[in-house]
């Protein structure tokens, strides 16, 4: 398991403090903001399937345009400073 830091608006915390807790109710045991969180990415998982992704790829490959406008991007810059990553310091 990989550790991870997000920032969250102080509705989605109160949100996921609320799931925490009414789940943990329901199971009779102490549920976390972390674990409500790698649920709802298992659900997002199963919505958005590895075939699914698959197929967009496919499409991308497939479309003449977007497959032009990638090349064009990639030919116009190849690296990008630091300062126009990041911006001025």
């Amino acid at each position: 398991m990989k550790r991870t830091q997000i920032y969250l608006e102080a509705d989605q915390q109160d949100f996921l403090e609320n799931m925490a807790f009414v789940i943990g109710k329901k199971n009779h045991k102490k549920v976390s903001i972390s674990e409500v969180i790698r649920s709802a990415i298992d659900l997002l998982r199963e919505k958005y399937d590895a075939k699914q992704l698959e197929d967009e790829t496919e499409l991308i490959l497939k479309s003449d345009h977007l497959m032009a406008g990638i090349k064009k991007a990639r030919n116009e810059k190849k690296l990008l400073s630091h300062e126009e990553v990041f911006g001025k310091k």
